[in-house]
């Protein structure tokens, strides 16, 4: 069986760069969200499917969606949804790893792809975190403070309590995907940014 792992992370966490260096050390298939909002200016992973408003309303009423949220993020609503797992796309033959990032509704997710392991990759450090985010934040032109303030939310959750591991990203990025892949049981190899 292919390994099947879902990465959670707090904003600024390492999500994305963690996901890029997966991505570009084995054959990974990305299982992607749908939503309305715009593309960020920033190389993102192929975390997402753009679609129109239309689109997106058309795939809901034809029951495409698991899980739909609206968010209002710098005075604008999107919508974001966790595809039905037979819209996922096809795993070709030869596929490594299989990788999602569907946040706090991976445990709906993993309802109907049980072998889907939930991670949530954290950082020890608030300060380290902060200033990963900053500087993220710097480059896509999100708002900090909004993003910030949804961490803290998330700190007084217990957030990571939801998933079935924890990683820490307070090293090197290679660091944190080493312990995804003692997770994912997935053989270790050079990796590649």
């Amino acid at each position: 069986m292919i390994p099947h792992i879902n990465l959670s992370s707090f904003s600024g966490g390492g999500k994305t760069t963690i996901s890029k260096i997966l991505l570009g050390t084995y054959r990974t298939v990305m299982i992607p969200k749908f939503t309305t909002r715009s593309q960020r200016p920033t190389g993102e992973i192929p975390e997402y499917v753009f679609i129109s408003r239309e689109e997106f309303e058309f795939r809901k009423a034809q029951g495409h969606f698991l899980a739909v949220e609206e968010i209002a993020e710098n005075g604008k609503v999107h919508h974001i949804a966790i595809p039905v797992v037979q819209y996922w796309p096809p795993i070709p033959q030869g596929t490594e790893l299989i990788l999602s990032a569907f946040g706090e509704k991976a445990r709906l997710a993993q309802r109907y792809a049980p072998e889907m392991k939930l991670i949530f990759i954290s950082i020890r450090d608030k300060c380290l975190l902060a200033d990963r985010l900053r500087k993220r934040c710097a480059l896509d032109g999100s708002n900090f403070e909004k993003k910030w303030a949804l961490n803290e939310r998330y700190f007084s959750t217990n957030l990571e309590a939801q998933y079935d591991y924890v990683v820490y990203n307070d090293g090197t990025p290679e660091e944190c995907v080493a312990q995804i892949l003692a997770i994912a049981q997935v053989a270790d190899r050079e990796l590649s940014a």
